[in-house]
């Protein structure tokens, strides 16, 4: 059965429109075959969505979310759990100071088992995406992210995946972390960045993998570790 959820965060008034703040909204969905849809305008609010499959089922168990913010200062943590099947989810940021990320530095969102794919695009300045525990991305993952501003701070885990991260600005921090996966060891990196000051910092275990960093600027910096 196909589960839909939508959540509309906005209030209206007579003369105009006017965007809410500070507003939570959470999304929490158990089986198979889930949609998620989360888009709130304004400043400080706050996003979760977890999706989890039904432990044991053989199936597709294919959950997607999607959550667009506009504003400053918003948040979103997702958290996706697949057994057989795999998750697609699509995170849209436009402002200044918006975070993806778990509860805090060290805690994480993740999207675990199967062929998940997480497509992240972030436009504005001071933004952080980061998730560098195990559960980031597990198994066979891609993630895609594209970032327009400055002063953003990017930091991912993959075990077993492909990253694909585009970056126009400066200033901007890039983290990836990639290690092997229960069946493969080979990952695939690659970084594409137009601007100055930026650091992009890969670092690959094991065998087999491939890192590619492409930097079109001025005093940038790139680190790739293959070990």
């Amino acid at each position: 059965m196909k589960n839909i959820t939508t959540l509309l965060v906005l209030i209206l008034f007579t003369a105009g429109m006017a965007v809410a703040q500070n507003n939570d909204a959470s999304i929490d969905q158990v089986g198979d075959l889930h949609d998620a849809d989360i888009e709130q305008l304004g400043s400080s609010n706050d996003a979760f969505i977890l999706q989890t499959a039904n432990e044991g089922r053989e199936g597709d168990d294919v959950s997607t979310a999607t959550v667009t913010q506009e504003g400053d200062d918003n948040y979103v943590n997702l958290r996706q759990r697949a057994f057989f099947g795999d998750n697609e989810a699509k995170i849209v940021q436009i402002g200044v100071g918006n975070r993806v990320q778990g509860t805090d530095e060290y805690s994480a969102f993740y999207q675990n088992h199967g062929l998940n794919i997480l497509d992240v695009y972030m436009e504005g300045n001071d933004n952080v995406l980061y998730s560098l525990r195990g559960e980031a991305q597990k198994n066979v993952n891609t993630f895609l992210l594209d970032i327009m501003g400055n002063e953003n701070t990017v930091g991912m885990l993959q075990e077993f995946g492909l990253a694909d991260i585009d970056v126009e600005g400066s200033y901007n921090i890039i983290k990836l972390d990639q290690k092997s996966g229960q069946f493969a060891n080979w990952s695939t990196a690659t970084v594409d960045i137009f601007g100055d000051d930026n650091t992009v910092d890969v670092f690959q275990r094991n065998e087999g993998n491939q890192a590619v960093v492409d930097i079109d600027g001025s005093n940038n910096s790139a680190y790739i570790t293959q070990n």
